[in-house]
């Protein structure tokens, strides 16, 4: 049996660590979607490039 003060701290650390397996399957999910800046590249390894035409 638990008391009322136990049972509502191990009900806080279930929500903790689901919040944060929840929190790093989003990055994990979104990580390989994210274009870097160091060196950005299309999905056939081609280099991007900024756009320097005239839009005027």
């Amino acid at each position: 049996m638990f008391t009322a003060g136990q049972g509502d701290a191990i009900t806080g650390v279930i929500q903790a660590a689901l919040t944060a397996l929840a929190a790093f399957g989003v990055v994990a999910a979104t990580e390989r979607r994210v274009t870097p800046i160091s060196d950005p590249r299309d999905a056939d390894g081609c280099p991007l490039t900024s756009d320097t035409g005239d839009l005027g």
